[in-house]
């Protein structure tokens, strides 16, 4: 038997009480100091990580999601999902303008390859937003399962309004 094995053999069961209810309230403590420093709403968000086609199923099931592309408004413009609103990731401003959505309404989040809106999305949860679906492997593995792509036209072709760019 171990040293340390014999003194929790041979300690009193008044001190073995005593030090088992020092680490439970030690425990306690670092755990509530932990979930008040997280907002409310924190423990109710969950993010659904899915590949590409399942983000087109997701698109094409719920008509109310808002796709929401985090890429620079350069990369934006050269290509991106239908419908997809660009807020870029990297703006100063980013936390300030994801911060105007609907917490509520459902969030297709994704980027070029799923760095930038993996961050994206934590931000989202810490904001209160509760339906977050990221799409792993961005754009680019959009496009290298050949889904449908649009570009940007100028507003002086058809009248039609350009889509938001947010940078």
């Amino acid at each position: 038997m171990t040293s340390r094995a014999k003194a929790i053999a041979t300690s009193s069961p008044a001190v073995n009480r005593r030090k088992f209810m020092m680490l439970a309230l030690a425990m306690l403590a670092a755990n509530l100091t932990a979930f008040a420093a997280r907002p409310a709403h924190a423990a109710e968000v969950a993010v659904a990580h899915m590949n590409v086609r399942q983000a087109k199923q997701l698109i094409a099931a719920l008509p109310d999601l808002q796709i929401i592309d985090v890429r620079t408004g350069g990369e934006y413009r050269k290509g991106h999902l239908e419908g997809a609103v660009n807020i870029n990731y990297y703006s100063p401003l980013f936390r300030r303008d994801i911060a105007k959505f609907d917490r509520d309404r459902p969030y297709l989040v994704h980027c070029k390859t799923g760095a930038r809106s993996s961050r994206a999305v934590r931000i989202m949860g810490e904001l209160g937003f509760t339906m977050i679906y990221h799409m792993e492997g961005g754009t680019d593995a959009w496009r290298a399962a050949g889904l449908p792509f649009v570009t940007d036209r100028p507003a002086e072709n058809d009248g039609a309004p350009l889509r938001r760019s947010l940078e």
